[in-house]
C-alpha cells in the first residue's frame, strides 16, 4: 500500500519514548501525522526538541 492510500493517524506526541514507539506503530499501516501541543508549561521547549526529532527522523514535516 503506498503512503498516499493510506489513512491518516494522528499521533498527539510529547517527545517521549511512549511518542516514538506509537509513532512508528502507526506507521506500520497508517500515514502519521505527529501533534505537539505546547500550553506554555515549563518543560515546552525540553518536550518540542525530541518531538521535532522524531518527526525528522521518520521525515515527516513539524509544526
Amino acid at each position: 500500500m503506498s503512503i498516499s492510500k493510506k489513512s491518516l493517524a494522528v499521533v498527539l506526541s510529547s517527545g517521549g519514548m511512549d511518542s516514538c514507539v506509537t509513532a512508528a506503530l502507526a506507521r506500520q499501516t497508517r500515514q502519521p501525522a505527529l501533534l505537539h501541543v505546547d500550553y506554555h508549561q515549563r518543560t515546552a521547549a525540553r518536550e518540542r526538541q525530541p518531538f521535532e526529532a522524531i518527526a525528522d527522523f521518520w521525515n515527516w514535516a513539524s509544526s
